[in-house]
């Protein structure tokens, strides 16, 4: 690898912090140069060019008196895009396409970093937010997987709910737009009551994801990192019995090391391998009689506690995956 394309790009946000912070260490530590891309300080703060003729592309971008070009970079670590962050004193009728065109910029600039180590591109991360085509996958590779069902049907919704005698959980099909994510609308998975079935006019304006509510033992959480998985477990009850542990006070969700089977972890690898990620946040539930049933992986998901509280090397990891 040549001397001068030593620099990695860190894509983040400006209020992100532990995580980032940790591998940003990990990799100076490794003697590579670190470059933060706040992506809302784009393009109020953050300056990008690029450069296009029959011999080369070629991006720069500046910020805070610093500046890297694409010909510097040599891996990425896609945590968090966010909006560009216009003023407000924009005409409204200019901000649409100005959001628009900034996009195409940012997005433009990432896909000019061809060649490079990922984690992960754009593309991959977008393909595998759908809970229905990884439910899909984690069947085929013999994870075991809830009873479930995705409909605008009202009177399915009720077959489905009577089914499982009521233990049916809802959550959204794939990933949120950042505009939930940052309201917390919608974002959590909640109980589904037999009440909520009584008016089900709300299935006629969007589908939604009705799962059997499996018992739980342990509430797990593995962070995959390039074929290495780091565990942690939260006793359903010091959340709350909440559905959701992110839901639940932070003081009274205690983590503890767990491991995976061999043969649970063989299976998540092969997952993770045909989804093409590098990494990702795998949602699991380890039931009272010791079975792990797959519920999702998150293309972005947390794993600051898990190293804060574990300590679980994960920004090491991720270090070395960019670096490999």
């Amino acid at each position: 690898m040549s001397s001068t394309r030593n620099a990695v790009l860190l894509v983040t946000h400006s209020k992100d912090s532990f995580t980032v912070d940790r591998v940003a260490e990990a990799l100076e530590s490794r003697r590579a140069r670190v470059f933060r891309l706040n992506t809302d300080r784009f393009p109020s703060e953050v300056i990008l060019s690029g450069r296009f003729d029959s011999g080369a592309t070629s991006f720069e971008i500046e910020h805070a008196g610093e500046s890297v070009r694409s010909e510097e970079v040599r891996a990425v670590w896609l945590r968090r895009l966010r909006p560009p962050n216009l003023s407000e004193e924009l005409d409204a009728r200019f901000r649409d396409v100005c959001v628009s065109e900034s996009t195409g910029a940012l997005l433009g600039f990432l896909d000019s970093l061809d060649g490079v180590r990922w984690i992960d591109r754009i593309w991959r991360i977008r393909e595998s937010e759908s809970k229905p085509h990884q439910l899909q996958l984690a069947r085929r590779h013999g994870l075991q997987i809830p009873a479930a069902l995705i409909t605008n049907d009202p009177a399915r919704a009720r077959e489905f709910f009577e089914t499982h005698r009521g233990a049916v959980i809802t959550k959204l099909i794939q990933h949120p737009p950042e505009s939930l994510v940052r309201s917390q609308q919608f974002l959590y998975t909640s109980e589904v009551k037999a009440s909520d079935l009584e008016d089900t006019d709300g299935l006629r304006h969007s589908p939604a994801l009705f799962q059997e509510r499996i018992p739980k033992g342990r509430d797990l959480r593995a962070i995959f990192v390039d074929g290495h998985f780091f565990v942690g477990g939260i006793d359903p009850g010091s959340s709350g019995e909440l559905l959701d542990w992110r839901r639940g006070d932070p003081a009274q969700c205690r983590w503890t090391k767990e491991e995976l089977p061999d043969d649970v972890a063989r299976k998540l690898n092969h997952l993770m391998r045909a989804l093409e990620l590098s990494y990702g946040a795998i949602d699991l539930i380890r039931t009272p009689d010791q079975r792990h049933v797959f519920l999702e992986v998150n293309s972005g998901g947390e794993w600051g506690m898990l190293e804060r509280d574990l300590s679980h090397p994960i920004s090491s990891a991720i270090a070395e995956a960019l670096l490999k």
